[in-house]
């Protein structure tokens, strides 16, 4: 089970420095682009930390774009029902794949289970 305080980023500490948990989860993402735009995807997590999350997905966002983000995790700890996070932060970088496109990127979020994280609430990106 995920300690309590996933869903906090602590102190002044970098997201590649926090501890990361191995969680292969799906994951549904919107960025903006250069021009204002939302742009929307999905894919699964590597990993989860208290300030950010690693996506496996293609195609990737540009490092530095605004980014809201739903993860769903598994029923941890006898609950019956997935926990259903929400974070907004920034893409810090993305994950190259040789000669070929990138693999994946990494955002430094804050992740909450609070419906209010995401505009619309429950209703996420529809509105």
């Amino acid at each position: 089970m995920l300690p309590k305080d996933i869903t906090k980023v602590i102190g002044q500490e970098r997201p590649q420095d926090m501890e990361r948990y191995r969680i292969v989860a799906p994951i549904r993402f919107r960025w903006k682009t250069d021009s204002g735009s939302w742009r929307e995807g999905s894919g699964i997590t590597r990993d989860v930390s208290q300030g950010g999350v690693f996506v496996l997905c293609h195609p990737v966002p540009v490092p530095g774009s605004a980014i809201e983000v739903t993860v769903e995790l598994p029923p941890l700890g006898g609950l019956k029902a997935p926990l259903v996070l929400h974070g907004k932060g920034t893409v810090v970088r993305v994950e190259p794949n040789g000669a070929g496109p990138p693999i994946g990127f990494s955002a430094a979020v804050v992740l909450e289970d609070d419906e209010a994280a995401l505009p619309g609430g429950s209703q996420g990106w529809n509105q």
